[in-house]
């Protein structure tokens, strides 16, 4: 399964209103993820073990593409 982050400054509502928004567009078109809202301090962390990534603010340092 997929995994996809969500991160805002405080990983509260508007990470989770988008983290909504993303899971619901992601099951109208039939893709299976896992979809979490977090804090963009915890993004450094979390982006090794995700396949996609939201930010809605931006982040301190930029994250290459993985192929």
């Amino acid at each position: 399964m997929k995994r996809v982050i969500v991160a805002c400054g405080s990983g509260v509502a508007t990470s989770q209103t988008v983290a909504s928004k993303v899971k619901r567009i992601l099951s109208e078109k039939k893709i299976s993820a896992e979809v979490e809202a977090v804090d963009i301090k915890s993004l450094d962390h979390l982006i090794k073990n995700c396949d996609v990534y939201v930010a809605i603010t931006k982040p301190k340092k930029a994250y290459g593409i993985r192929r």
